[in-house]
C-alpha cells in the first residue's frame, strides 16, 4: 500500500481507431438530424384535423398518424439513435483512452503502488526489482551490516514482500548494500529460488546468521545488534522508521 495515500495521475489519450468511428457516428448524427427541426415547425402549422368549421363543436383531431406525421416520428428515432451512439462512442473512446493510459503508467508509480517495477533482462526476459530504498542508513547501521556479512549471515528476500521492503527501509541503503541477500522469487531480478529452497526458507523476509541460527520475519536491528555482540548498538538514533505493518512475514 502507498504510504503517503497518493493517487496516481495518469495522461488521458484517446484511442486513433475510436477516434475515427465517433467521429463518424457523429457526423451521421448531424445528417439525419439536418432540417428537423424546420420539418417539425411545418408539421405543427398544419396537423390533419376532421373537425367542422362549427365554432360550437369542438376540434377533434385525427387518431391515424399521417404519412408526414411517420416520417417525422421515424426521423427523431433515428436521431435520437444517431446521438446515443455518438455519445456511446465517445464513452467508449474515453474509457478505453483512460484504459491505455494507465495500462503503462510512469516506471517511479508501479513501484510506489507495488513495492517492485519490471525490467527486461539480458535474455529478454521480464524480470522485477524492488523499488529504491528511501532511508539513508545511519553509521552504526552501517557497522552493523559489516559485522553481519563478516560473520557470515544471509538474508533471504522477495521481491514481491512488503515486509521485506520494510525490513531494507529498517537497514537504509548504505547498510543495504553491504548485507550479502538472496533473492527468492523466480521472477526476481537475479533470483535464486533453489538456494532458498535447500536452505529451506519458506518465509521473507528471513536471515540466516553464520551460527546457523535462522530469524524469520521483520526483526529490529537492535536485536540484531545483540545477535553479533554489536553492544554500542542505540535504537534511538534510528530515525525516520517506517510503521509497522501489522504482521512480520511473507508467506
Amino acid at each position: 500500500a502507498n504510504p503517503s495515500n497518493k493517487q496516481p495521475c495518469a495522461r488521458m489519450r484517446f484511442s486513433p481507431t475510436l477516434l475515427f468511428l465517433t467521429t463518424a457516428l457523429c457526423l451521421l448524427s448531424r445528417h439525419l438530424t439536418r432540417g428537423f427541426t424546420a420539418r417539425q415547425n411545418a408539421w405543427s402549422q398544419n396537423l390533419p384535423r376532421t373537425a367542422s368549421s362549427s365554432s360550437d363543436t369542438k376540434p377533434q383531431f385525427s387518431s391515424t398518424p399521417s404519412p408526414s406525421e411517420t416520417n417525422i416520428c421515424e426521423e427523431s428515432r433515428r436521431s435520437f439513435g444517431a446521438k446515443m451512439a455518438c455519445a456511446l462512442g465517445l464513452g467508449v473512446a474515453w474509457t478505453t483512452g483512460m484504459g491505455l493510459a494507465q495500462a503503462a503508467p510512469p516506471i517511479a508509480i508501479i513501484a510506489e503502488e507495488l513495492g517492485y517495477f519490471p525490467v527486461t533482462n539480458s535474455e529478454n526476459e521480464t524480470v522485477y526489482i524492488p523499488k529504491r530504498i528511501k532511508r539513508e542508513s545511519s553509521d552504526q547501521a552501517i557497522q552493523l551490516a559489516k559485522k553481519l556479512r563478516e560473520s557470515g549471515a544471509t538474508t533471504f528476500t522477495a521481491y514481491w514482500c512488503p515486509h521485506c521492503a520494510r525490513q531494507k527501509e529498517l537497514w537504509g541503503r548504505e547498510a543495504w548494500e553491504v548485507l550479502r541477500n538472496v533473492e527468492c522469487a523466480p521472477k526476481g531480478y537475479k533470483a535464486q529460488p533453489g538456494v532458498c529452497l535447500s536452505k529451506g526458507v519458506d518465509g521473507y523476509p528471513t536471515m540466516i546468521l553464520g551460527n546457523g541460527k535462522r530469524i524469520s520475519g521483520e526483526v529490529s536491528l537492535s536485536d540484531l545488534a545483540k545477535e553479533v555482540g554489536y553492544m554500542g548498538f542505540k535504537e534511538d538514533l534510528e530515525k525516520n522508521i517506517p510503521p509497522t505493518l501489522g504482521s512480520s512475514a511473507c508467506k
